[in-house]
């Protein structure tokens, strides 16, 4: 059985290897044609948008639509605790102040009390993360910006194709933001957009957008030879293991000292610092559109996988975390819930499959600054308290029927030694 992973570039197929190498060898289509236009064209279609830019990234995106709110000092930003450091980021480098909402209990959407509690004067805008695929409660959240004449934008970073109440996420919102990073819905390893569902916030971006530079030519090589290092690495990854070495992390070592892969969070970025916002690549938005062509069968796949789960795995000892009632998630990853998730990480990884850590700590990941972008210690305590209980499961949509068996023995197995 081939190795589980639920990280590194989990949607590539061979076909899009094949797309990678193929743009790599054509520099003239790194940055000329008309992929960007695609692209934007059929998001602005499935999302009925007024507008669309393509970003170097889903940060640089959100940070554009920050800036177009012309955020004066001591402005808020609302946002959910348990999140990536880079969105608070953005929110401090367009000139606002982060301040963070709790979650629910056992959840990983945003506590609507919390939300209520902490709207203040200062505050302009909320940011809504619909993490793992599962979307947020947007009818409510839609109208308390609506009675505090707040900005709503969308993250969608992780719910490409998601549904509240049969509409899609991301266009609920005055503007929203999506994510081509390496482990989401779709990929082009480094690459993002912004649609705008407000024609006011429109003459604001355009002038933002052109004072952007395009992407370095060496991001894009990194993003197009990223699938072709995983491409070698995966199948060997835990091949020779002595210790915590093996054959797979040696050829990622490697490719990362030869400055060929990037750390999906700069050290920049950790220490709470925004990394300067760019233009899409044409030749990364072509990687985009080949997935995307893929994303309704995809779509299917994840959420067969993990209806698999859900029925196999409801009577253990275990927590699965559910979507609102009224969502249709899409399961990026299947978050649960155990009382030792570094058991079951360890168990998982002797039977070679690597199961997702998101997050480790409330503003993610480990090693996070989280004085510079203003968390409180405390101040979030239910989403502190998922911290030490979380892990998720793979859906990517090349996991054959086997290796979804193997993850449910796996995790029948850790509940037997660990959670009776």
């Amino acid at each position: 059985m081939k190795p589980i992973l639920t990280g590194m570039s989990p949607n590539v197929q061979p076909d899009d290897i094949r797309l990678a190498a193929k743009i790599l060898v054509q520099p003239q289509k790194w940055f000329t044609g008309q992929a960007v236009n695609r692209l934007n064209k059929q998001l602005q279609a499935r999302f009925k948008a007024r507008a669309g830019f393509g970003f170097s990234s889903g940060r640089a995106g959100l940070w554009a639509a920050l800036q177009a709110l012309q955020l004066k000092p001591g402005d808020q930003v609302l946002l959910q605790a348990f999140c990536c450091i880079v969105v608070p980021n953005a929110i401090k480098s367009a000139g606002g102040k982060p301040v963070f909402i709790d979650t629910q209990k056992d959840s990983v959407n945003m506590s609507i009390a919390d939300l209520c509690s902490k709207i203040s004067s200062k505050t302009r805008a909320i940011i809504v993360q619909h993490l793992f695929g599962y979307p947020d409660n947007l009818v409510e959240i839609k109208k308390i910006c609506r009675e505090h004449q707040l900005i709503l934008i969308e993250d969608v970073a992780q719910s490409l194709g998601a549904d509240y109440q049969d509409k899609p996420v991301g266009s609920w919102g005055d503007m929203a933001m999506f994510s081509f990073g390496r482990d989401k819905i779709i990929s082009s390893v480094n690459g993002g957009f912004l649609t705008i569902n407000q024609s006011k916030f429109k003459l604001r971006l355009d002038k933002i957008y052109k004072n952007l530079a395009n992407s370095d030519p060496g991001l894009v090589v990194k993003s197009l030879v990223h699938p072709l290092v995983f491409s070698l690495v995966k199948p060997v990854y835990f091949c020779c293991r002595l210790n915590r070495f093996s054959l797979g992390k040696a050829i990622l070592f490697i490719a990362q000292k030869l400055g060929l892969v990037k750390r999906p969070v700069s050290l920049i970025e950790l220490s709470g610092q925004m990394v300067q916002p760019k233009k899409l690549a044409n030749g990364l938005a072509l990687l985009a559109l080949n997935q995307l062509e893929k994303l309704d069968k995809s779509l299917l796949k994840r959420r067969q996988h993990a209806f698999d789960y859900i029925k196999t795995l409801k009577d253990l000892p275990i927590k699965i975390i559910q979507a609102d009632q009224a969502a249709n998630p899409v399961y990026l990853r299947l978050p649960i819930l155990v009382s030792q998730p570094d058991k079951l990480f360890q168990l998982a990884y002797s039977r070679k499959i690597y199961l997702g850590r998101w997050y480790q700590s409330v503003i993610s990941p480990q090693g996070a600054n989280l004085g510079a972008v203003n968390y409180k210690s405390g101040s979030c305590p239910q989403a502190e308290a998922l911290v030490a209980k979380i892990i998720n499961l793979p859906t990517y949509p090349s996991l054959s029927n086997d290796q979804i068996e193997a993850v449910i023995q796996l995790v029948k197995d850790y509940c037997q030694a660990y959670e009776n």
